[in-house]
């Protein structure tokens, strides 16, 4: 029973430790948000975003009154250039991913989704975050 219970509380220890490094800390970085959009049906929905390398950082806050879905494996962020490209912007692991379902009403989540390589801020014409089928996020500088 006792080597039960300490395998239990190692993989705790794992688990919230690879959470713990990805959480992002809005008010520790110096960057400022360059990016900014809301949802296209919804204007209550709101996101800032920035370039940390090698992140994109994403804040989207719900001053609806209706909660929003979200879900690790429907929700897609899309990087677009000013030449028209399209990248996604990958999700970092599932332990880094928001453990809840939706954003409530006056709430707010954060995260950090991976730049593809050789990606620059000042050739960013827009970053789409599409959140399941709730909403649809347009972020423009």
């Amino acid at each position: 029973m006792k080597k039960i219970k300490l395998l239990f509380f190692l993989l705790v220890i794992f688990v919230s430790g690879c959470s713990v490094n990805n959480i992002v800390d809005p008010y520790y970085s110096d960057k400022p948000f360059n990016f900014y959009g809301s949802d296209y049906s919804n204007p209550n929905v709101v996101a800032w975003g920035r370039f940390n390398d090698p992140y994109f950082e994403l804040s989207v806050e719900n001053k609806s009154n209706k909660p929003i879905g979200i879900t690790y494996f429907l929700d897609l962020f899309t990087l677009h250039t000013n030449d028209g490209k399209e990248y996604i912007l990958e999700k970092q692991g599932i332990t880094a991913y928001p453990s809840k379902n939706y954003i409530n009403p006056n709430d707010d989540v954060w995260l950090k989704l991976i730049l593809p390589d050789n990606i620059q801020e000042n050739n960013t014409a827009k970053v789409v975050a599409r959140f399941g089928f709730d909403a649809h996020i347009i972020l423009k500088k």
